[in-house]
């Protein structure tokens, strides 16, 4: 009886233990979706300050960036994809995107939008570039490691060697 009450007690203590586990990972992810969407927010009133959008050409995209949104959660969803096909998708999804947000536009918001865009692309283009070199230290750093490491392994070796 003891055994029965004892293996009903950790049945019990274990599941709570692993519910419990699972909130704090909802609520971490809970909290960067909230804030990659403050991001999005910000980032929408910047454009729509710099274009000197209208109220009804800031509903328009919005509805734009929502739906392509909704296209790029369903692709990546898509696990028979490889992710090649997923990025050629996302790809024209984007293209498709950036056309749509054009044709709400008028001439000076084009133009604007279009040096926007570009300098996004420098912009993650230097990014790219400091992780890359950023890697290359690391992969530097490890190697000097493992380096030291051999050396020191070596040394005591040769140390048991003379005692």
């Amino acid at each position: 009886m003891k055994k029965i009450i004892l293996s009903a007690f950790i049945a019990i203590f274990s599941i709570g233990i692993s519910q419990a586990q699972e909130r704090p990972a909802k609520a971490e992810r809970a909290e960067r979706v909230a804030k990659v969407e403050a991001r999005a927010e910000i980032r929408r009133d910047h454009v729509k300050d710099e274009l000197n959008l209208t109220e009804n050409q800031g509903q328009r995209i919005k509805a734009i960036n929502m739906n392509s949104k909704e296209e790029i959660k369903k692709i990546m969803a898509m696990d028979e994809l490889t992710r090649d096909q997923k990025k050629a998708r996302i790809d024209a999804i984007q293209e498709n995107k950036q056309a749509q947000i054009e044709a709400v536009l008028d001439k000076d918001q084009k133009k604007k939008y279009k040096e926007m865009l570009e300098r996004r692309k420098e912009h993650r283009k230097a990014n790219a570039e400091r992780m890359k070199n950023r890697r290359k230290m690391l992969k530097d750093r490890k190697e000097d490691i493992e380096d030291r490491q051999r050396d020191m392994r070596k040394r005591k070796v040769e140390v048991e060697i003379e005692d």
